[in-house]
């Protein structure tokens, strides 16, 4: 079951695709999907479908993205785990020069140490793949622990254009 707030409004819902419009990046594209094919199992369909009465503009993608069957936009619908924050596998690092390696290497990752202590702290969500690379990193400078991030959701995942 999924409670989803929209407009001041929460409803519970038993469809896990169902989508909290307020979760969507402004830059991340919709699509309306009218003439393809995988539309119902596209979450930038989804996502266009839910889209409030209030939503007059927004970012979409092109009815010339969609080359015969398939579309470089394409983004499979349903949530995944995100997590949120690795500031307990850092208090875990026992070596000073560890710590600071590690953080290194996370800020060439992430592309800033802005964005690197926002991944920390659990400001911004990491994604399957940025969870595996933060524990191939960690495990790179010696940490032999379980993996554990700070916090876990199920979310919609909104990262990719």
């Amino acid at each position: 079951m999924f409670v989803v707030c929209m407009q001041n409004v929460c409803y519970v819902s038993k469809d896990k695709n169902m989508i909290d419009f307020k979760e969507i990046p402004d830059w991340w594209p919709l699509c309306p999907g009218y003439e393809c094919t995988q539309r119902e199992n596209c979450l930038r369909h989804l996502a266009f479908r839910q889209a409030p009465k209030g939503v007059t503009r927004w970012e979409c993608v092109l009815p010339t993205a969609l080359d015969s069957d398939s579309c470089c936009y394409y983004q499979k619908a349903g949530r995944v785990r995100m997590a949120m924050g690795f500031d307990n596998l850092c208090q875990q690092l026992h070596s000073r020069d560890a710590r600071h390696d590690i953080r290194i290497a996370l800020t060439d990752y992430f592309g800033s140490k802005g964005s690197y202590y926002r991944h920390k702290n659990g400001e911004m969500m990491l994604t399957p793949e940025q969870q595996d690379m933060v524990g191939e990193i960690f495990r790179r400078y010696g940490f032999e622990g379980d993996i554990v991030f700070d916090k876990y959701e199920e979310r919609h995942d909104f990262t990719t254009v």
